[in-house]
């Protein structure tokens, strides 16, 4: 609600000029926040072949650096992969880091094994993924109904979208507004990690019902 909102023409450019410069401004924020001294994890959000290459994977770097050669492991699944190629900004590189977009070339996997929502993170940092999730969340303040236990979900998590359902722990009900502990039970498992951010949308994919949840741990 708070947003910043800047008028535009992209017919005379009126307006662009400050519309860069608060992008400038809101990734220059975020890349102070990025965790560049953790193990490396990245969301992947497509795959494909490429003649030549192989299997290529695509994402947004949430946390710490890899480089070619990197043994890296898919989460959930667990297969063990090897970095063959890295490309960043649409140019070849040795290595990259958190808050990158980033095209991963990988040596000894198919790409009808890898599917959208999954991670690669490294060996050390893996986990075998999780179908339930504890964790402290928000219930956006404009929703009608208070977020009782049961009520069923859409869960977005790095680039994973899954259904859900809503155990609340510490309340009855979750008010619009509130901030509680609830516990997210998943149809199907997805990588998460303590501190993670969470968006959960109504069942419908409709509206966007409560975010910033913040993942305490997995079970």
């Amino acid at each position: 609600a708070d947003a910043p909102i800047q008028v535009v023409s992209a017919a005379t450019g009126d307006g662009v000029p400050a519309l860069r410069a608060l992008l400038f401004q809101a990734a220059t924020a975020a890349a102070q926040r990025t965790r560049t001294d953790a193990f490396f994890r990245m969301a992947i959000d497509r795959s494909f072949s490429l003649d030549g290459v192989g299997t290529v994977v695509t994402g947004t770097v949430h946390a710490g650096r890899v480089q070619v050669g990197d043994e890296l492991q898919l989460v959930p699944g667990g297969q063990q992969v090897r970095v063959r190629s890295l490309h960043a900004q649409n140019q070849a590189v040795q290595h990259t880091g958190a808050g990158r977009r980033v095209a991963i070339g990988l040596v000894g996997i198919d790409r009808q094994k890898i599917e959208r929502g999954q991670w690669l993170a490294a060996p050390n940092a893996a986990s075998a993924g999780s179908d339930r999730l504890d964790m402290t969340l928000t219930l956006w303040a404009g929703e009608a109904k208070p977020l009782r236990a049961g009520t069923p979900v859409h869960v977005h998590l790095g680039a994973a979208t899954t259904l859900g359902t809503v155990a609340v722990l510490d309340r009855v009900a979750l008010m619009p507004g509130e901030t509680g502990l609830v516990q997210l039970v998943l149809r199907q498992s997805i990588g998460a990690w303590h501190g993670d951010r969470v968006v959960l949308r109504d069942a419908s994919a409709t509206r966007t019902m409560a975010a910033y949840g913040e993942s305490l741990n997995t079970v």
